[in-house]
């Protein structure tokens, strides 16, 4: 029996004898235990953000298509919106957020605050519930915790909440798709699994809800298949990896392959039905995220290889160096492949970045994608981003970074809040130069520790670890106001539509028609017209007009009818004149109109001018 020596240095063994460091937040360990706090972080800052909503143009586009399906004449025109109507927005994009906030509408009424976002709003909270469970899965309860209180607080996915659009319903679905995938590859060893169905359906409502998403999802998880052959990297004094801990290429993609025929037939009927029936505009809108009605093409920037780098560095904003730190600490640890699971899982979330910072570029510069397309991607890329940062974040607290690299992240985060000050005062006022200040400052005193006490790790001294403490908490703090001020929130002209509503509302007649009219064909009525009408009349006969020319009998409407006699029960047609004076019309014979009055949206004119409908 032969004894085996091995020599150990004075170094290591004081690092033997060391006691371990303790992490910065030792309630964090406790992180199983706050589920309600995950729940409170998935509600409270949406429904703040709800309650301040602005009516945009595409608020009010995706809110007007969904008014339409709720009344819906036949099945037909409600699974297939737009078929036959091009008036209807979106009319080609995924159906599923404009089914629900049609039940929503039928439920609760159309003009009630409730109605339109309450969909949105349980789908973000459910995109962070997948969120918290996608993180947990990755790393531990630690992970999952702080990157949906990053994620809930972040600028773009509180504005996905305030519009009726399918973002936080096929994000969420994403989301849970790739879970459910990466629970397949943890816990089963066969093609076939619960998670596996569990991902299937999920990536057909994805289908349903996201559209293009969920082809991009499927190529995301292939590519993470095919990587997967690859050997890891690992250290020299590390032994193989083991066969039970090793996953093969060719049993993965069958997986996602049955996961993806399993999808196809609970969403992808949809896409076939309008494909077959609409042709090529069908699938060229729902693969670019066109709107589907009349707008303005969006101007590209020339220099694309600049202005991306930019706006990921703006879309990190605050997180830019604990993401950049999670990032690379990820590839390290990928190198030295010391955790073959943790690797994989890793390697997961950098194929996804790529993938997604891919699509968001394209999406950026295609002239045809919607606005709401381009937040799409951007949410899809903040989910792999914000869980990589909320490892560089634990990794400070948990006592495994150097000073220096603390103070590189401080330093990555002062320099892009520098570099976006200018646009973001605007929008923050002081609050951004505040924590810009306040991490300089940080950076410095931690600086001078790391000169004064050059042998000693930062976290054994008290005053070190209450700067980088504060450090941390300044981050996550600064992150949080900068999400919350950025947010769009109602402004002049919301007041000024909801005067326009009350006015109306004292209209005693039922409303059986109403009319826009612009008076110039290159300056239409805003949408937001439109929506108000069919939100406050639902069952009316409603016309757009660009031009006085298009409306039929339009000459008559400035000669009314006096001996029509008007009563509670009379038919009223509500004209909305944009841009038009009532002057037009004083001599009409005002006594037989049942209302007139002028108001001002977006600081322009608004007449309304109400008639008996048996008047024209």
């Amino acid at each position: 029996m032969s004894v085996e020596f091995k020599k150990i240095d004075d170094d290591q063994l004081q690092r033997m004898a060391a006691e371990p460091i303790r992490p910065l937040f030792a309630v964090l360990d406790h992180a199983r235990a706050m589920v309600p706090w995950v729940v409170l972080l998935a509600c409270l800052p949406a429904l703040i953000a709800v309650m301040h909503r602005p009516l945009t143009d595409t608020n009010a586009a995706w809110g007007l298509k969904a008014l339409k399906l709720s009344s819906a004449p036949t099945v037909s025109a409600f699974v297939a919106p737009g078929s036959n109507d091009d008036s209807i927005p979106y009319r080609w994009q995924p159906p599923l957020i404009s089914w629900l906030a049609a039940w929503a509408t039928n439920l609760f009424g159309p003009w009630t605050p409730s109605a339109l976002i309450l969909a949105p709003f349980v789908a973000n909270a459910c995109f962070l519930g997948a969120v918290y469970a996608l993180a947990f899965r990755i790393g531990d309860a630690k992970l999952g915790l702080l990157t949906v209180g990053l994620a809930a607080f972040h600028v773009n996915i509180l504005t996905n909440t305030q519009t009726v659009s399918p973002i936080p319903v096929g994000l969420f679905f994403a989301v849970l798709t790739i879970w459910a995938f990466v629970g397949h590859l943890h816990k089963s060893k066969t093609t076939l699994s619960a998670n596996l169905l569990i991902g299937g359906i999920a990536l057909g409502f994805c289908l349903l809800s996201g559209g293009i998403l969920a082809i991009v999802v499927v190529i995301t998880l292939a590519l993470h298949a095919i990587l997967l052959k690859r050997p890891l990297r690992r250290a020299a004094d590390l032994p193989p990896v083991p066969r039970s801990q090793t996953v093969n290429r060719a049993p993965t993609l069958r997986s996602l392959s049955v996961m993806s025929l399993t999808a196809f037939a609970v969403g992808g009927w949809w896409e076939l039905m309008m494909g077959y029936s609409q042709g090529q505009p069908f699938w060229r809108a729902w693969i670019t995220g066109d709107a589907g009605y009349t707008t303005a093409l969006k101007s590209v920037a020339k220099n694309s290889a600049f202005i991306l780098p930019r706006d990921a560095s703006e879309l990190m904003l605050v997180l830019a160096g604990p993401i950049l730190y999670g990032l690379w600490m990820a590839v390290r640890e990928i190198q030295i492949g010391e955790k073959p699971k943790r690797c994989r899982d890793l390697q997961l979330l950098i194929v996804w970045t790529i993938v997604a910072g891919v699509c968001w570029q394209l999406a950026r510069t295609n002239q045809f994608t919607a606005a709401s397309g381009e937040m799409m991607w951007q949410g899809f890329l903040l989910v792999p981003l914000l869980t990589l940062g909320a490892g560089g974040i634990l990794r400070i607290l948990d006592g495994r970074a150097s000073t220096w690299s603390v103070a590189l992240v401080g330093l990555i985060t002062a320099a892009n809040l520098v570099w976006h000050a200018p646009a973001h005062l605007a929008k923050t006022g002081l609050i951004t130069m505040f924590i810009m200040i306040v991490l300089i400052g940080v950076l410095a005193l931690i600086a001078s520790f790391r000169t004064e006490i050059r042998s000693a790790s930062p976290y054994e001294r008290r005053e070190s670890r209450l700067l980088i403490s504060a450090f941390v908490v300044m981050l996550v703090i600064g992150h949080c106001l900068s999400g919350f001020t950025a947010v769009p929130r109602a402004g002049a002209a919301d007041d000024e539509l909801r005067r326009l509503s009350h006015a109306l509302s004292k209209l005693e007649q039922p409303v059986t028609q109403f009319t826009i009219v612009s008076a110039d064909p290159s300056d239409a009525a805003p949408i937001q017209l439109e929506y108000l009408a069919r939100a406050t009349w639902p069952t009316a006969q409603g016309n757009v007009f660009t031009n006085w020319n298009d409306v039929p009998n339009w000459t008559d409407v400035g000669v009314a009818k006096k001996d029509i006699p008007i009563t509670k029960q009379t038919p009223a047609h509500v004209y909305f004149l944009w841009q038009t004076p009532l002057i037009p019309f004083a001599a009409a014979g005002a006594h037989s109109d049942i209302m007139r009055f002028q108001e001002y949206y977006q600081q322009r004119q608004i007449s309304v001018l109400v008639r008996p409908a048996t008047g024209n």
